[in-house]
Parts: C-alpha cells; structure tokens; sequence
C-alpha cells in the first residue's frame, strides 16, 4: 500500500487519502476554480521509492460570445444564457466530413458564421451539469453582464447555448463543435414587438446632505412595474473611507428602492467632486439615462445678525 499519494494536474497538485484504511483505494477531489488543461497524473511512494503514472490529460475548449440587441448591436445585460451538450454528436473532422450525426466547428465553417447555420434540434441537448470534468465555470446558466458576455471552457464534444432576456425573443444558437475554441458564438436578440423594457434610475441626478445629518437616501426607480424579479448592483466611488458596494432587489410591482448610505459631511468636503453613486448589472430591466448620482456637502448657511447703527 502506498505511503503517500497525489495527483497532478498541469503545476498543481492535489494529495489524495485512503478512502478506508487498509483498502488501498485513494481518493481526491480538485476544487473547481483549479481545473485547467493540463497532463493528469498520479504519485506515489511504495517501500520509500517514489513512483509516477500518467492517467490522461484534462483539455477545456470555450464556446463563448456576446450577446447583443439584433436592432441597435447594444450589449444586453441581464440575459439568461444556458448550455446545453448534445452527446448524440461529435465534432466533424474536418471540412469534407458528411458523416452523420455531427456538428460543424470553427475549422469547417469556412466564410460562413453561426448565424448562417439552423438553431440546433433542442430535442438532441440536454442540460450541462457543474461537472469540473465537463465545464468551467461550474455555473449553467450564467447571466451576462453590462457588456453582455458570456463563456464556459467545455470538454469536447458538440453544444449549444439557449439565450432568454426581458423584452426579447428567445434563441436558440447553432450546434457549435469544440475543439477548437469556438470564441464567436454571438447572440442577436430580436425585441418583442411593442415590448417596453423597464429602466433603472437614480430619482435625481445630485443629493446634498442635510445640515447635521449622518446618513443620506438615495432613491432608486424602476420605470415600470415588472411582472418578474429585478435586481441591480451599485458602488461609490470618489471618496475612499465611503466605499459603498451592494445590490437592490425589486419584486414584482415594485417600482422604487432606496439606498441609505452612513456619511458625515466631514468625509464629503474632502473630495470636491463628491461622492458618485453608480448602478450596473441589471437584471430583468436596463439601465436608463440616470444611471449616476452624485452626493455632495452642499452649501453651509452661515446666518449673521444685523445690526443698526
């Protein structure tokens, strides 16, 4: 039985302990945010003599892209993007493969882009799961950011992505195979005819703190109520000891949330631009024109008494 044993992955390794004294079966588990592709191996000492065997190699490939607004090309923020395997299939080997049951890649593509191919037979996918063996980031589905990004690193195989926004039809993406790294899978959603999209914004553009006040509230307002959820995230710059980071949750019906932010007007006079407040990240709704606020010490009344001479 061996002494000591650990897996390797790429730089990494990972010891491994016995599941049951005695029986000689090891076991590890590598966190998720350390899978990587690399050369999967084992060692281990055996009469103090240390030994090593290859077990493989871990490859990841991305499919990844943007998902955007097919009108204006603007980034959607918020969109719900799920992944989807379709392990019926296998990525062609190369331009003049017809065989059947597989899935164009990005070196069979030629002048084509996957917008060109057919939405991929939903009935074939099923649903990714956080397998650190399969896909990476163990998050399915994720949900884009103000820039409108998504990806994964996948193992090979074909796949597919289903995109959902607020104010948009769904879509269904081509079957995409990997490898190679498939970097261009992008997402153009069309707008739902008459669909009003609820923005988020600050109710003013600048706050002045109170004479004697420690805190201020600051508003923020959702142009329409949502029949679903919404949330957004908002942060402070422009005044390092009011470092303010948090997020703001709107249930169905709701159309306004404050934020109450702990400040002395001491702390705003040190900044002559004041303290910004600023919202990002929405979900379930976009971002409006007042997306920023400022905070400042505003005016000191100074009263003097008059006096008749």
């Amino acid at each position: 039985t061996p002494t000591t044993a650990t897996v390797t992955l790429g730089s990494a390794s990972f010891p491994l302990s016995e599941t049951l004294a005695g029986s000689g079966i090891f076991s590890t588990t590598i966190p998720a945010a350390q899978v990587a592709t690399g050369a999967l191996a084992v060692g281990y000492h055996c009469a103090a003599a240390p030994l090593s065997e290859p077990l493989g190699r871990v490859t990841l490939y991305d499919p990844s892209g943007f998902v955007r607004d097919a009108t204006t090309n603007q980034p959607i923020a918020g969109a719900v993007v799920q992944l989807f395997q379709v392990p019926s299939h296998a990525p062609k080997s190369g331009p003049l493969d017809t065989a059947p049951l597989t899935c164009e890649t990005p070196a069979t593509l030629g002048n084509r882009t996957w917008d060109d191919l057919p939405p991929a037979d939903e009935a074939l996918g099923v649903v990714a799961m956080p397998d650190p063996n399969l896909i990476d980031p163990q998050v399915n589905p994720q949900i884009t950011g103000a820039d409108g990004y998504y990806g994964w690193d996948v193992a090979e195989g074909c796949w597919y992505v289903t995109v959902e926004a607020p104010g948009y039809e769904r879509r269904v993406s081509a079957m995409a195979g990997v490898p190679p790294e498939v970097l261009d899978l992008h997402m153009h959603l069309t707008p739902l005819a008459g669909a009003a999209i609820p923005t988020l914004s600050f109710a003013q553009a600048n706050y002045d703190l109170a004479p004697g006040s420690s805190s201020i509230t600051v508003e923020v307002q959702l142009s329409a109520a949502s029949s679903g959820p919404v949330t957004v995230q908002y942060r402070s710059s422009g005044v390092n000891s009011l470092a303010t980071i948090g997020s703001l949750s709107f249930a169905a019906g709701e159309t306004s949330q404050p934020i109450v932010i702990p400040v002395e007007r001491t702390q705003l006079s040190d900044s002559e631009a004041g303290l910004m407040l600023t919202l990002s990240n929405p979900v379930g709704a976009r971002l409006g024109e007042q997306a920023s606020t400022t905070i400042s010490a505003g005016p000191i009344r100074v009263f003097l008494p008059l006096v008749r001479r």
